[in-house]
Protein backbone atom coordinates (compact mmCIF):
# COMPACT_ATOMS: atom_id res chain seq x y z
CA UNK A 1 0.00 0.00 0.00
CA UNK A 2 3.19 2.34 0.66
CA UNK A 3 4.51 1.98 -2.28
CA UNK A 4 1.19 2.06 -4.52
CA UNK A 5 0.58 5.88 -2.22
CA UNK A 6 4.19 6.70 -3.36
CA UNK A 7 3.82 5.75 -7.10
CA UNK A 8 0.74 7.86 -6.93
CA UNK A 9 2.22 10.91 -5.42
CA UNK A 10 5.27 10.69 -7.78
CA UNK A 11 2.66 10.61 -10.87
CA UNK A 12 0.71 13.40 -9.19
CA UNK A 13 4.14 15.25 -9.03
CA UNK A 14 4.92 14.94 -12.42
CA UNK A 15 1.50 15.67 -14.06
CA UNK A 16 2.04 19.13 -11.41
CA UNK A 17 4.90 19.96 -13.31
CA UNK A 18 4.21 19.61 -16.79
CA UNK A 19 1.25 21.87 -16.58
CA UNK A 20 2.81 24.13 -14.40
CA UNK A 21 2.49 27.57 -15.74
CA UNK A 22 5.90 28.90 -17.50
CA UNK A 23 7.57 32.12 -16.38
CA UNK A 24 7.49 34.51 -19.69
CA UNK A 25 10.75 35.53 -21.12
CA UNK A 26 11.53 38.68 -23.02
CA UNK A 27 11.52 38.18 -26.90
CA UNK A 28 13.17 40.37 -28.93
CA UNK A 29 12.34 39.27 -33.38
CA UNK A 30 13.36 40.41 -36.93
CA UNK A 31 10.34 41.25 -39.00
CA UNK A 32 8.92 42.01 -42.45
CA UNK A 33 5.95 44.26 -41.75
CA UNK A 34 5.84 47.26 -39.25
CA UNK A 35 3.19 45.61 -37.16
CA UNK A 36 5.47 42.76 -35.94
CA UNK A 37 3.29 40.18 -37.54
CA UNK A 38 5.18 38.41 -40.85
CA UNK A 39 8.62 36.64 -39.78
CA UNK A 40 8.90 35.20 -43.20
CA UNK A 41 10.11 37.24 -46.15
CA UNK A 42 11.93 37.16 -49.47
CA UNK A 43 15.00 38.58 -50.95
CA UNK A 44 16.24 38.72 -54.46
CA UNK A 45 19.72 38.91 -55.50
CA UNK A 46 20.53 42.38 -56.85
CA UNK A 47 17.10 42.95 -56.19
CA UNK A 48 15.81 45.47 -54.12
CA UNK A 49 16.06 46.02 -50.12
CA UNK A 50 14.09 44.82 -47.69
CA UNK A 51 13.29 46.88 -45.24
CA UNK A 52 13.42 44.45 -41.36
CA UNK A 53 12.13 45.98 -38.32
CA UNK A 54 13.15 44.79 -34.80
CA UNK A 55 10.13 44.31 -31.98
CA UNK A 56 11.21 43.26 -28.38
CA UNK A 57 8.62 42.09 -26.29
CA UNK A 58 8.17 42.39 -22.44
CA UNK A 59 5.55 41.28 -20.03
CA UNK A 60 2.75 44.77 -19.04
CA UNK A 61 4.63 45.12 -15.88
CA UNK A 62 7.72 46.41 -17.50
CA UNK A 63 8.67 49.10 -19.69
CA UNK A 64 11.54 48.99 -21.95
CA UNK A 65 14.77 51.13 -22.36
CA UNK A 66 16.38 49.43 -24.90
CA UNK A 67 18.22 46.61 -26.37
CA UNK A 68 21.98 45.45 -26.57
CA UNK A 69 22.16 43.17 -29.94
CA UNK A 70 23.42 42.43 -33.28
CA UNK A 71 22.98 40.10 -36.88
CA UNK A 72 25.12 37.50 -37.77
CA UNK A 73 24.93 37.44 -41.87
CA UNK A 74 26.68 35.40 -44.72
CA UNK A 75 28.47 37.28 -46.91
CA UNK A 76 27.50 38.91 -49.70
CA UNK A 77 24.33 40.45 -47.40
CA UNK A 78 24.84 44.30 -47.28
CA UNK A 79 22.53 46.06 -44.25
CA UNK A 80 22.02 49.95 -44.98
CA UNK A 81 19.80 52.66 -43.52
CA UNK A 82 19.68 51.65 -40.01
CA UNK A 83 16.74 54.06 -38.24
CA UNK A 84 15.34 54.80 -34.60
CA UNK A 85 12.18 54.76 -33.84
CA UNK A 86 10.14 58.35 -34.58
CA UNK A 87 8.66 58.79 -31.11
CA UNK A 88 10.87 60.23 -28.27
CA UNK A 89 14.57 60.97 -28.00
CA UNK A 90 15.48 57.60 -28.93
CA UNK A 91 19.74 56.24 -29.78
CA UNK A 92 21.28 54.23 -31.98
CA UNK A 93 24.94 53.39 -31.00
CA UNK A 94 27.59 50.66 -33.57
CA UNK A 95 25.97 48.81 -36.37
CA UNK A 96 23.66 45.73 -36.46
CA UNK A 97 25.67 43.37 -38.76
CA UNK A 98 29.08 44.45 -37.20
CA UNK A 99 30.68 42.52 -34.69
CA UNK A 100 30.11 44.99 -31.48
CA UNK A 101 26.41 44.80 -32.91
CA UNK A 102 24.09 48.05 -31.93
CA UNK A 103 23.05 49.66 -28.81
CA UNK A 104 19.51 50.98 -28.66
CA UNK A 105 18.29 53.29 -26.16
CA UNK A 106 14.45 54.58 -26.28
CA UNK A 107 13.91 57.88 -24.11
CA UNK A 108 10.89 57.68 -22.43
CA UNK A 109 11.00 54.33 -21.73
CA UNK A 110 8.44 52.36 -23.19
CA UNK A 111 5.20 50.00 -22.33
CA UNK A 112 5.13 46.40 -22.33
CA UNK A 113 2.62 44.36 -23.54
CA UNK A 114 2.58 44.93 -27.06
CA UNK A 115 5.41 44.72 -29.32
CA UNK A 116 7.74 47.63 -29.13
CA UNK A 117 9.99 49.00 -31.70
CA UNK A 118 13.47 49.29 -31.43
CA UNK A 119 14.56 50.00 -34.78
CA UNK A 120 14.62 48.76 -38.90
CA UNK A 121 17.29 48.57 -41.30
CA UNK A 122 17.22 47.69 -44.99
CA UNK A 123 19.13 44.11 -46.03
CA UNK A 124 20.52 43.54 -49.52
CA UNK A 125 21.84 40.86 -51.72
CA UNK A 126 25.03 40.67 -53.48
CA UNK A 127 26.68 38.02 -55.06
CA UNK A 128 28.34 38.06 -58.38
CA UNK A 129 28.73 34.11 -58.55
CA UNK A 130 24.49 34.08 -58.72
CA UNK A 131 22.16 35.82 -61.25
CA UNK A 132 19.30 37.44 -60.39
CA UNK A 133 16.38 36.57 -58.12
CA UNK A 134 15.75 34.79 -54.74
CA UNK A 135 18.32 32.18 -54.54
CA UNK A 136 19.87 31.18 -51.16
CA UNK A 137 16.70 29.37 -49.77
CA UNK A 138 15.67 29.24 -46.03
CA UNK A 139 17.79 31.59 -44.67
CA UNK A 140 17.24 31.80 -41.32
CA UNK A 141 17.96 34.63 -39.71
CA UNK A 142 18.19 35.48 -35.68
CA UNK A 143 19.43 38.00 -33.12
CA UNK A 144 22.81 37.62 -30.78
CA UNK A 145 23.92 39.35 -28.10
CA UNK A 146 25.82 42.69 -28.45
CA UNK A 147 28.74 44.50 -26.61
CA UNK A 148 27.98 46.86 -23.48
CA UNK A 149 31.37 49.13 -24.29
CA UNK A 150 31.20 50.94 -21.45
CA UNK A 151 31.62 47.50 -19.52
CA UNK A 152 33.81 45.43 -21.93
CA UNK A 153 30.70 43.31 -21.97
CA UNK A 154 30.39 40.98 -24.30
CA UNK A 155 27.01 39.41 -24.44
CA UNK A 156 25.90 35.99 -25.80
CA UNK A 157 22.71 36.34 -26.33
CA UNK A 158 20.61 39.44 -26.99
CA UNK A 159 20.15 41.72 -24.22
CA UNK A 160 16.68 44.48 -23.44
CA UNK A 161 17.18 46.87 -21.31
CA UNK A 162 14.57 47.28 -18.47
CA UNK A 163 13.60 50.71 -16.49
CA UNK A 164 13.85 51.26 -13.05
CA UNK A 165 9.35 51.52 -12.63
CA UNK A 166 10.78 54.99 -11.14
CA UNK A 167 12.61 56.22 -13.17
CA UNK A 168 10.89 56.43 -16.65
CA UNK A 169 13.69 58.81 -18.70
CA UNK A 170 16.07 55.38 -18.51
CA UNK A 171 18.82 56.64 -16.13
CA UNK A 172 18.59 53.15 -13.89
CA UNK A 173 18.41 50.21 -15.89
CA UNK A 174 18.56 46.80 -16.08
CA UNK A 175 19.91 43.99 -18.51
CA UNK A 176 17.94 40.87 -19.34
CA UNK A 177 18.20 38.02 -21.92
CA UNK A 178 15.85 37.65 -24.33
CA UNK A 179 15.25 34.92 -26.27
CA UNK A 180 15.24 35.77 -30.37
CA UNK A 181 12.46 34.87 -32.51
CA UNK A 182 13.31 33.29 -35.99
CA UNK A 183 12.71 35.21 -38.85
CA UNK A 184 13.51 33.45 -42.57
CA UNK A 185 13.82 34.38 -45.72
CA UNK A 186 13.03 32.70 -48.87
CA UNK A 187 11.45 30.23 -47.44
CA UNK A 188 10.56 26.85 -48.82
CA UNK A 189 7.91 25.04 -46.96
CA UNK A 190 6.50 25.92 -43.19
CA UNK A 191 9.11 28.58 -41.83
CA UNK A 192 6.99 29.54 -38.26
CA UNK A 193 8.81 31.86 -36.01
CA UNK A 194 10.34 29.66 -32.92
CA UNK A 195 11.05 30.14 -29.30
CA UNK A 196 14.10 27.97 -28.72
CA UNK A 197 13.40 25.10 -30.22
CA UNK A 198 9.76 25.17 -29.79
CA UNK A 199 7.71 25.73 -32.96
CA UNK A 200 4.92 28.14 -32.83
CA UNK A 201 2.73 30.25 -34.85
CA UNK A 202 2.96 33.82 -34.42
CA UNK A 203 -0.22 34.19 -33.71
CA UNK A 204 0.64 32.07 -30.04
CA UNK A 205 3.60 34.23 -29.49
CA UNK A 206 1.75 37.20 -29.38
CA UNK A 207 -0.74 35.66 -27.25
CA UNK A 208 1.42 35.27 -24.33
CA UNK A 209 1.59 38.99 -23.69
CA UNK A 210 -1.61 39.97 -23.56
CA UNK A 211 -3.15 41.59 -20.21
CA UNK A 212 -5.84 39.19 -18.51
Amino acid sequence: MRRSSAIRAAALFSALLLYAPRTQAQEVGLFFDENAEVCVGTIENFGAAVTIYVFAFVEPSVTLNGASLRLELPNNFEVSNQTEPRQGMNTLSGEIASTQGIDVTLSPCQPGGAPVLLMSFDLSHFDLNLPGGPQVEDLELKLRGGTIVADSLNLVEPNLKLCDPEDPLGGTVELREAVSLQATLNCSSQCPCTVATLPRTWADIKRLYLEP
